[in-house]
């Protein structure tokens, strides 16, 4: 038993979805889906932003390839075993030893050093850190803020 509602469906709208699918596997979706997952994947920004987080948003040094506008820089192994030593006074007392240049004659110069600044997700975990961790929270929810 067939009711009046159902015989009166207008094809078109079937025509027209059965249309749209048969483009769409002709043309593939792979296409607009892959850009569309791209753009609302947020795992890298979450990654930053909980590397801000846990550790501190700072920006990172390194030693560039090309030194030619360093007359006598020092070699890079030197400058990467030295560099986590702080400043220059502690190089010797941990052992760093005289700076490894690549002219032994010459006098040496400053490495060109390329500085990454980190990212704006890692920046807003860094302030979320320092908001937690520096009291900046009890500041921000002291009712009497008079008060020592």
């Amino acid at each position: 038993m067939v009711t009046q509602a159902a015989t009166k469906i207008d094809p078109t709208i079937l025509l027209i979805g059965a249309g749209a699918l048969l483009l769409l596997t002709k043309w593939g979706i792979e296409g607009p889906l892959r850009e569309a997952k791209d753009k609302v994947n947020i795992a890298p920004e979450s990654k930053e932003f909980f590397g801000g987080l846990f550790q501190g948003a700072e920006s990172t040094h390194s030693f560039y390839e090309d030194q030619s506008g360093s007359p006598n820089p020092p070699i890079q192994d030197w400058w990467e075993e030295a560099s986590g030593y702080g400043s220059l006074g502690d190089w010797a007392d941990r052992g760093a030893g005289p700076i490894r240049v690549t002219s032994g004659t010459a006098v040496p110069t400053s490495p060109i050093i390329g500085v990454t600044p980190p990212s704006q997700a890692a920046r807003y975990g860094g302030a979320v850190r320092d908001f937690f961790t520096e009291g900046k929270l009890l500041k921000a929810i002291d009712p009497f803020p008079d008060w020592n």
